[in-house]
């Protein structure tokens, strides 16, 4: 039996270039999810269980996602991009509200057909500060 696995890579950052994206994103603990056309196409674990979803779910269109208060209307892609760095409210599966700080894109060229985006939650935070 023929072994067609590649040689090991000649250093540790070699090996990080091998790794598939989705992996990475899979196992990062900062909930990340995407975009496009107004639907979610990926939500990794850590974004999943944040909002309180099964782990094998979290689809459909994005503007479910963002609290009514925080949408204005405005498509969800749109309304994460133009709230970077800002709060945001997110629909929790128990109905609850989590706030969580957007981060930029993390695809940025004008032409990527993906939003990308990482956010962290700070609702524990703003409980704690009577907010």
């Amino acid at each position: 039996m023929e072994d067609r696995r590649q040689p090991p890579p000649s250093s540790p950052l070699g090996y990080i270039a091998r790794l598939p994206a989705q992996i990475l994103l899979d196992r990062l603990p900062v909930p990340i999810v995407a975009i496009h056309d107004g639907a979610v196409v990926y939500a990794n674990r850590a974004f999943k269980e944040m909002l309180g979803c099964p782990a094998d779910s979290l689809s459909g269109a994005a503007a479910d996602l963002i609290h009514a208060d925080t949408s204005a209307e405005m498509p969800a892609a749109v309304v994460l991009q133009e709230q970077a760095g800002q709060l945001v409210g997110l629909c929790h599966a128990d109905g609850s509200i989590v706030k969580v700080i957007v981060s930029k894109p993390l695809l940025v060229r004008a032409d990527d057909p993906v939003l990308l985006i990482g956010v962290q939650d700070v609702t524990q935070h703003l409980w704690e500060k009577g907010c």
